[in-house]
């Protein structure tokens, strides 16, 4: 909710930064695709070779890249319902490599990663269902996908410091994930009767 207003200003001053991909007519689906190479191989560093710093290193560029690939196709006229259809594929499986992280790195229990992907997964299937009916959910809810992205990472980055600040922030993310699927459940409610 709150990204949600600054999304333009944020955007404005990322496309500076992005302005020679742009230029180069690189393909947004490609970064979409990228992003998704990138968090495979934060999982790989974590899991296999126990590297932390890999780790976080791709899943950070994972994170960057889900959010470069929408600015560079509305920058350059490329966006299209394939690469919308795309991003949000890659999204919720990017969604469950954060969920995984969290369960190797035994921050929260099996069961609850799998119930804060679920939550997750809620949140984005609200939105498309109830613009599958002509109401828009953007900006509806304390914790979109761009809030909790962000407390995840900084969750991760805080996590080899103090272990016991990262599993506070991971509950209080998680409640705040099935409090935005409630947000958007009455907001659809009021909206559709």
């Amino acid at each position: 909710m709150v990204l949600s207003n600054y999304k333009p200003i944020i955007e404005e001053k990322l496309l500076y930064f992005l302005k020679k991909l742009v230029d180069r007519g690189v393909n947004p689906n490609h970064i979409t695709l990228t992003g998704l190479i990138f968090g495979i191989l934060s999982i790989i560093s974590l899991y296999i070779l126990k590297n932390y710093a890999i780790f976080l290193l791709f899943i950070t560029l994972m994170s960057l890249m889900d959010m470069f690939d929408g600015i560079i196709a509305r920058a350059s006229g490329r966006t299209t319902k394939f690469g919308a259809f795309l991003d949000s594929t890659v999204d919720r499986m990017e969604d469950a490599i954060f969920a995984v992280s969290l369960m190797i790195l035994k921050i929260a229990s099996p069961l609850e990663c799998f119930l804060f992907m679920v939550g997750m997964f809620l949140v984005s299937y609200t939105r498309a269902r109830s613009e599958s009916l002509g109401l828009s959910l953007s900006g509806v809810g304390i914790a979109e996908r761009g809030e909790r992205v962000i407390c995840l990472i900084v969750l991760l980055l805080i996590y080899p410091i103090n272990s016991l600040l990262s599993r506070i922030i991971f509950y209080v993310l998680f409640a705040l994930t099935y409090v935005t699927v409630v947000q958007r459940i009455i907001h659809v409610w009021k909206n559709l009767k």
